[in-house]
């Protein structure tokens, strides 16, 4: 009989963390330079590839607003700046993602809803495109998935080259916000908000600790029924109001339909990168780890800073 994965509190994995966390800083800061100005810009994705060339997408913030669009950045000569490509589309959403799955790429992102009058932020929800190429994504077309209203951390997961599922992060009376699910699914069948919303709950993500919560912003199968996921984990500072978010990763075995928790730790924290300028205060602890790229067991993080750049941190080789 398999030992059960005992969920951890976020105070718990920091032990392990800050056994082996690293001065100076060790990871990058990201530019990205776009043509709107004083906006900042953070949450990019891992580098994919088009026509020959890298991009990253990454959320592009109003100043003073919350406000955002989601731009695509290609380097200019350094490994670290990031310039706007005004030939890609610039979509109306916030802190994108992307996955290549088969012969498609599905591009995903957070669609706001404002009150007409004050403009202020009344609700959210996922909305995805799969599309062949990232061009087509200036066509004015429907999503292709469209999550259930108030959940984030929607992020698919290829097998195969076949869609095999998707992570979820419920947010109802049901289920606190710490909660992940996973949605197994089969190729050519359509998938609904009702789906994601009953996705089963993946037990052990991390314990119901009262003021924290998280989810998945990233997945790669290694093969032989094993997942590798990159999470996000946050917690109230001790003055109730400032946030904490760390990054980490979660391996996780697959049995049929259902995915479990093998293996947990936190790979990044603020204090992992250099200070840069921050959103407001009340995110300057913030690191947002979103996508990550994975070469011969060897593991690189990319993500956000204090709502305001983008960083990218090696984190070593899966678990180990």
């Amino acid at each position: 009989m398999e030992t059960r994965y005992s969920a951890p509190t976020i105070a718990e994995l920091l032990v392990e963390h800050n056994k082996t966390h690293q001065q100076p800083p060790r990871g990058e800061i990201l530019t990205f330079c776009s043509l709107l100005p004083n906006c900042g810009i953070y949450n990019p994705t891992a580098p994919f590839l088009h026509d020959g060339k890298l991009y990253s997408a990454a959320r592009v913030d109003m100043p003073g607003s919350e406000e955002a669009v989601t731009q695509f950045f290609s380097p200019n000569g350094s490994p670290t700046e990031w310039h706007h490509d005004s030939n890609m589309p610039t979509l109306p959403w916030q802190d994108p993602f992307t996955a290549s799955i088969g012969n498609v790429r599905y591009f995903g992102g957070i669609r706001i809803y404002e009150e007409p009058r004050s403009g202020e932020i009344t609700d959210w929800d996922t909305v995805v495109r799969i599309v062949q190429d990232p061009t087509e994504l200036h066509e004015d077309k429907p999503p292709d998935i469209v999550g259930p209203r108030h959940m984030k951390g929607i992020r698919p997961l290829g097998i195969d080259g076949e869609l095999a599922g998707l992570f979820t992060r419920p947010i109802d009376d049901r289920y606190p916000r710490g909660k992940v699910g996973f949605l197994a699914v089969k190729s050519n069948v359509e998938i609904t908000a009702d789906d994601l919303a009953n996705a089963p709950i993946i037990d052990g993500f991390i314990a119901h600790e009262a003021g924290e919560w998280g989810g998945v912003t990233g997945a790669h199968d290694l093969g032989e029924n094993k997942i590798l996921a990159l999470m996000h984990l946050a917690r109230y500072a001790v003055d109730g109001a400032s946030k904490e978010y760390f990054g980490g990763l979660m391996l996780l075995s697959r049995h049929a339909d259902r995915v479990r928790v093998v293996a947990q730790k936190i790979v990044a924290c603020r204090q992992c990168f250099p200070e840069t300028p921050f959103k407001r205060p009340d995110v300057k602890e913030v690191v947002y780890l979103t996508d990550m790229s994975v070469k011969s067991g060897e593991v690189e993080a990319w993500g956000g800073l204090s709502d305001y750049t983008g960083g990218r941190i090696a984190v070593g080789d899966y678990l180990s």
